[in-house]
């Protein structure tokens, strides 16, 4: 710590700066350790300023954009200070590190220059020792305040008011639900949305659908609130993959049918047993590009980003976020697609990266006051249950998962198992939502859906009294799966 603290802060600043101009990127590690007070130089502080600024306006950070951006703002500085650290054979890969030393000498001088006024003042300065200390006391609490971004401890002093009020309002029926809606009833109803500062998994074998329900829960949600940002990182499948889904969820047309437009013009005749084809239906045609153009359209009004950089770990995914929050000043929703991709490795390794993964995940939904949703996988412990219900202690990873979690949902669809289904023909089609953690709520019974390979909806109750009238699979009072015999 001394050698760091004996470093010329002049030359870290410089460092600094010139890592920002060689790679505009670098601003995103350093953005909450450095301020632009701690430039001991005037107009390199200046020029950081300018960089965020025009980092914020996604905007390219060189010499010539920061000398404007300073006009603009009607701020003088020294052009030959702003021209020597522009470099463009300059390198930094220490930019971090760099910046964490300026940052623990500005804090020194941030002391010094508060205990120097203390002593100096003759009609302030301490008598006692024990005045003394408690007035470093209270200068080192301010500088941990001034420079290390940390919350301080505060009581816990509920707001009577504020709190008898929302009470009354929740009686009367007008009280407004902070989490955010998704269009399905039981999240919306009886979990009151997408709760920010949560975190949930979602869980389920492959091939179930989990990447399916999490973009439909995504679009869902973008949808019922527009002002939102969604970040989707599909570390599976391509972003244009991605889109063609998307396209077919708001539109109804099956994917395939997007990827390849002429198997939407054949049709099977049940009667002839011919496939007929419509590709020269002038009206079919309008009517199906039609679909597809009005999809795009409402694809495109949304703020949805989707990520699909193969390599992403942890720790470029976080950086990736609190780049885009440094861009667009707000993270509404992130979404992992899926999290056995993005922290896999040798079995010991997994474990460790899942633990490191989910506490990220979590620090990230409380740090930008969002909701973060995670897909993951079973392991092959859940093929010993005959049934193969979703089981939270089956989730590969051990405890992550079920301890960082606020939220863990499974995704139930035993019929793309054909030893259940030769067993239990009855659960062929049958598909619901097996709510397995709740965090501060009661868990809500299943949820039973309906899945036609690309859309997620839930089962009307008109439906479910229909399948306890045709003798088809269906859910008691208690919530339990009945099977009935035959």
């Amino acid at each position: 710590m001394i050698d760091k603290l004996n470093k010329s802060p002049q030359k870290l600043e410089e460092k600094v700066l010139k890592a920002i101009f060689a790679n505009n990127d670098s601003l995103v590690d350093i953005i909450t350790t450095v301020t632009p007070e701690m430039f001991s130089v005037p107009d390199y502080g200046a020029i950081y300023s300018a960089m965020i600024g025009l980092y914020k306006e996604n905007k390219e950070i060189t010499d010539e954009t920061v000398q404007l951006y300073l006009e603009k703002q009607k701020i003088d500085i020294n052009i030959s200070s702003l021209k020597k650290l522009f470099n463009e054979g300059f390198t930094s890969t220490k930019v971090k590190s760099t910046a964490e030393d300026l940052s623990a000498i500005y804090q020194r001088r941030f002391i010094l220059e508060n205990v120097r006024n203390v002593l100096n003042d003759e009609d302030e300065c301490p008598t006692t020792a024990n005045d003394l200390l408690d007035r470093l006391n209270n200068i080192s609490l301010k500088a941990n305040e001034v420079l290390s971004n940390k919350s301080e401890t505060v009581k816990c002093c509920a707001d009577k008011n504020k709190f008898m009020t929302d009470i009354q309002l929740k009686l009367s029926g007008k009280y407004k639900d902070t989490g955010l809606k998704t269009g399905f009833t039981t999240i919306d109803d009886k979990l009151d949305g997408l709760k920010r500062g949560n975190l949930w998994t979602i869980c389920a074998d492959s091939q179930v659908g989990k990447s399916m329900f999490a973009l439909e829960l995504t679009l869902n949600t973008c949808e019922h609130n527009p002002d939102i940002h969604a970040l989707y990182y599909s570390l599976e499948m391509t972003k244009e993959e991605q889109e063609t889904r998307g396209i077919g969820m708001v539109t109804g047309i099956e994917p395939d049918k997007i990827d390849n437009p002429k198997k939407y013009f054949l049709e099977y005749d049940d009667i002839t047993g011919e496939i007929l084809d419509y590709s020269k239906d002038e009206n079919m045609i309008n009517e199906y590009t039609n679909k597809v153009r009005n999809g795009l359209d409402k694809i495109n009004s949304l703020n949805l980003f989707i990520d699909d950089t193969p390599d992403h770990t942890i720790q470029t995914l976080e950086a990736s976020v609190r780049k885009h929050y440094l861009k667009y000043g707000r993270v509404d929703l992130i979404v992992v697609d899926h999290m056995n991709i993005l922290c896999s490795g040798t079995v010991s390794e997994e474990v460790g990266k899942l633990k490191e993964g989910y506490a990220t995940l979590k620090k990230l939904a409380k740090k930008f006051d969002c909701v973060v949703i995670c897909l993951h996988q079973f392991n092959n412990e859940l093929k010993t249950d005959e049934m193969r219900k979703p089981n939270i202690f089956n989730l590969i990873g051990g405890a992550a998962p079920r301890h960082f979690s606020d939220v863990i949902v499974g995704i139930w669809r035993p019929g793309i198992y054909r030893e259940v289904v030769e067993k239990f023909p009855q659960l062929k089609d049958y598909c619901d939502l097996t709510w397995q953690k709740v965090r501060s709520k009661r868990k809500p019974d299943p949820t039973p859906m309906n899945y036609n390979g690309f859309i997620f909806t839930e089962k009307t109750p008109e439906e479910l009294r229909g399948d306890m009238l045709n003798g088809e699979v269906y859910l008691n009072d208690s919530g339990e799966l009945v099977i009935p015999e035959g």
